[in-house]
């Protein structure tokens, strides 16, 4: 927030792109990404890109570009930002998808024309960010995840949502493999919804009820 905040003190009215963010996959590399418990080291270059992301909107760039798109070179190879790669060219001539790549594109799929809401917590166990549709104002998502990356244990959290239009929520799960991540549906009792919370972060989109009903 800080470095965004200077670029519009700097230059008022200019727009303010955060640039190359990254994680190398190798653990060798000075720019690896921590390694999350139980979790390969691609699968935690996803989870920390998506957390980046939302970090970023969150702080007030107009845009982000990530580091980088494709890279030819082994997951262990130690030179720096040469496994920051979403794909891997194989040498056969065939793309590799990783973990990330789908992270991202679940992110893109559910999010494209949300915008920055709320942060809503950024204290405690759950981090919880809040983003409402660009067009339809009562079309409401939330992303959420335990700030960690030492241990990876899910916690028990409830959220309390308010008046929902429907009786049910959509969670969002990312899982490799799957440009649309994972679908389920989460019953909403007495305003709050109840679910698992872990390293990982989830999203959970659902209607407002209109003001009156």
């Amino acid at each position: 927030s800080k470095v965004a905040e200077c670029s519009y003190r700097i230059a008022p009215g200019v727009k303010c792109f955060l640039g190359e963010n990254g994680y190398d996959k190798s653990p060798s590399s000075r720019q690896s990404t921590p390694l999350i418990p139980g979790l390969s080291a691609a699968q935690s270059q996803g989870i920390m890109l998506i957390r980046s992301i939302n970090a970023t909107f969150f702080s007030g760039f107009d845009a982000y570009i990530l580091y980088w798109l494709k890279d030819g070179n082994p997951e262990e190879d130690p030179r720096t930002y040469l496994t920051s790669g979403l794909l891997r060219r194989m040498p056969d001539g065939k793309t590799k998808a990783y973990p990330g790549w789908y992270y991202i594109s679940t992110m893109v799929n559910w999010l494209g024309k949300y915008i920055p809401d709320k942060i809503i917590s950024e204290n405690g166990d759950v981090w919880i960010y809040r983003y409402r549709h660009s067009e339809k104002p009562d079309s409401v998502a939330y992303f959420l995840y335990k700030p960690l990356v030492t241990v990876n244990r899910p916690t028990s959290y409830s959220i309390d949502i308010g008046e929902a239009a429907e009786k049910v929520v959509q969670k969002i799960s990312f899982q490799d493999n799957i440009e649309i991540g994972e679908k389920e549906y989460i019953p909403v009792s007495k305003g709050k919804i109840h679910l698992e919370v872990d390293e990982k972060p989830v999203l959970i989109l659902y209607k407002e009820l209109p003001s009156g009903k």
